[in-house]
């Protein structure tokens, strides 16, 4: 019996979701057209620079971030760097890496599942509950990546034990609060966090889900896009993110996701750069290190998407 056949052995599995297989429209009752603040996002251009390609392991990350991640603890090991802020940042680092392998991960979970209903393979109505899962996934682990990075500011801070280190909203809440935190934290981090890959939209997208009951909903059939909206509880209202392109207020999350995760990655570079600054570390081995992971091809076939607006 087939994976599909299996699944759908009940006949109204999941057929509540047929009612909403029209997106909402804005608040006017139209679909509106939401441009990405940036025609043509440099991030792309930037962080393709990052990866590199392997005939037999398919593509990998390098720079700075992938670098200092792998120099900071081989430096505690050696026993040339010994203090709680490396450790603690040592830790954090490694913690980031792990949630770019789930990112990576998910985004080649999205790619499949996708090519394996349009096989007709998997249930339309199965096919758009897993990429709901997925998408709602995905915002978590770049809170999560955030919230970490959070973690390495506060233990390189100029005044170690007054910043926050536990949530990246808590420390832009404690930065804003008093014109002193600036000299407490360190202008050079204080910058980092000038430049958050989307923060506002990640929190807000992520909070609505896991905190206030919203909803990802995905739309259309298996091959026409992976297109979403997130809904708050009840269905009342939409929760529409600045970043990405939203035709119709649909999110094509290909090109949505891909560009939050580019941005993210530059961000990681400057992270890693200053931290190397604050707490200096040899690089061992010769040559940059390698990050290799699954989807990396593929979130690179996503970022082709912009190109490919730019050249038409």
């Amino acid at each position: 019996m087939s994976y599909n056949k299996r699944i759908n052995s009940d006949p109204k599995s999941l057929r509540f979701l047929s009612r909403l297989s029209e997106p909402l429209c804005s608040e006017s009752g139209q679909p509106e057209k939401i441009e990405n603040d940036m025609e043509s996002p440099s991030a792309v251009i930037e962080v393709k620079a990052l990866f590199h390609s392997d005939p037999d392991r398919g593509s990998y990350l390098r720079g700075s971030f992938v670098n200092y991640s792998g120099d900071l603890p081989i430096a505690m090991n050696r026993g040339r760097v010994a203090s709680t802020a490396a450790a603690r940042i040592a830790q954090a680092l490694n913690h980031i890496v792990w949630d770019l392998w789930n990112l990576g991960a998910l985004i080649a979970r999205l790619e499949w599942t996708d090519e394996i209903a349009q096989k007709g393979d998997l249930d339309v109505e199965v096919w758009r509950h897993f990429c709901s899962l997925d998408i709602q996934h995905f915002h978590i682990e770049l809170r999560s990546v955030l919230d970490y990075a959070a973690m390495c500011i506060a233990a390189s801070a100029n005044q170690l034990g007054t910043v926050p280190q536990d949530s990246m909203n808590d420390l832009l809440k404690w930065l804003q609060k008093n014109p002193g935190n600036l000299a407490r934290l360190g202008e050079d981090l204080a910058a980092l966090l000038d430049n958050l890959p989307s923060f506002p939209d990640i929190k807000k997208i992520r909070d609505e889900i896991v905190h206030r009951g919203g909803n990802t909903l995905v739309f259309e059939k298996p091959g026409a896009g992976i297109l979403y909206q997130v809904h708050s509880r009840f269905l009342t209202a939409l929760i529409r993110p600045i970043v990405g392109i939203a035709d119709g207020n649909v999110i094509d999350f290909r090109r949505y996701g891909s560009l939050l995760l580019a941005q993210l990655l530059l961000f990681l570079e400057r992270l890693a750069d200053t931290l190397r600054l604050r707490i200096p570390v040899n690089h061992f081995g010769i040559g940059d290190a390698r990050m290799g992971g699954i989807g990396w091809d593929i979130f690179l076939k996503w970022l082709s998407t912009w190109d490919s607006e730019k050249a038409a």
